[in-house]
């Protein structure tokens, strides 16, 4: 399975590691850090998160905290939803309430795979 990273924190770092242990591929990811490339190897090309609505880049997506601004995560979280990625949320993903429900919304539109990491 191809597995993104968006948005690089210890707890999704310890899945991404652990997928890659058990034989998936992480083949994009945003927010660099230098404790990554050692395990994964370079970045991808790009690192805009747009990439990721493309089924070719990758069959799911972790999603950790990361650098972006916390509305900006809810917003990706939920276009990515709207998209039908499958994705595996860090918890907790976005401390707004609303954006849960907003996420939830486009999930139940797409019928996306959403599972949280607590």
């Amino acid at each position: 399975m191809r597995i993104a990273l968006l948005g690089v924190d210890p707890e999704s770092l310890t899945l991404a590691k652990a997928a890659a242990h058990a034989g998936h591929s992480i083949v994009w990811w945003s927010d660099a850090a230098a404790e990554i490339e050692p395990e994964f190897g370079p970045p991808a090309a790009s690192d805009q998160y747009r990439d990721l609505f493309d089924s070719q880049v990758a069959d799911a997506v972790i999603v950790g905290a990361g650098a972006e601004a916390e509305d900006q995560r809810g917003e990706q979280i939920k276009e990515l939803a709207k998209a039908g990625q499958t994705l595996l949320l860090v918890h907790p993903a976005t401390p707004s309430v609303l954006a849960y429900h907003e996420i939830d919304l486009s999930r139940g539109e797409s019928q996306a795979r959403i599972r949280v990491y607590n």
